[in-house]
């Protein structure tokens, strides 16, 4: 039987977790730099300078990572295959395995570059939006890692919030009294289950709480 797919989270989603309606932002994190800045492991990653023509670019062992008016970003490949030589990339202690990685961290960067992903910030949050708990500076295709984080985030949210049934749905002031009136016209009645005794008690629990 294959891995089974991670749930893919949508901004704005709503879903249920112990009887608990909540609900998911997925928010851009404008705080996070480039990952080659944010984490080790990575290649060598020249800052902008002009666009080279391909020959250029080859002839120095240079990819292209993106371009914007004249301007371009590049990999090198070259200083980045002999640090991944150096720092052990890769399955495996062949040049292959080595050249692999380079591609492999060359591509993980480009898509950065590209808009392929961002960073994003998770909030898993009440409907009415006046609770929440959030994690930032997750990557933006990483669906399995946004699963796990949006039910971690839904456990802590739902530790703290009030029992389902209590709070969330707790009466106002003025819902108390007409049930309290509701109650005594009960009782003078007689149409109840109730003894006048436990109406009453009612009657002063509400009028306490309101």
């Amino acid at each position: 039987m294959g891995k089974k797919r991670p749930k893919i989270y949508q901004d704005g989603e709503t879903f249920e977790y112990k009887g608990r309606t909540l609900r998911v932002r997925i928010e851009s994190d404008d705080h996070v730099s480039a990952p080659w800045k944010e984490d080790d492991g990575h290649g060598v990653v020249l800052d902008w300078q002009r666009t080279l023509s391909e020959d250029e670019a080859k002839a120095q062992g240079l990819w292209l990572l993106n371009s914007e008016r004249g301007s371009a970003r590049y990999y090198d490949a070259r200083a980045s295959l002999a640090l991944a030589i150096k720092d052990c990339w890769g399955l495996g202690k062949s040049m292959s395995a080595k050249r692999r990685a380079v591609k492999r961290d060359f591509d993980y960067l480009y898509g950065w570059c590209n808009d392929q992903w961002s960073y994003v910030g998770i909030v898993g949050e009440t409907v009415d939006g006046k609770e929440n708990e959030s994690l930032w500076g997750i990557e933006s295709n990483a669906h399995e890692h946004i699963a796990e984080t949006v039910q971690e985030l839904a456990a802590t949210l739902h530790a703290r919030l009030p029992e389902v049934g209590a709070a969330e749905y707790s009466l106002t002031p003025v819902q108390r009294s007409t049930i309290v009136t509701g109650l005594k016209t009960v009782a003078r009645e007689g149409n109840s289950d109730l003894t006048d005794y436990e109406i009453q008690q009612l009657c002063n629990y509400l009028q306490a709480e309101a």
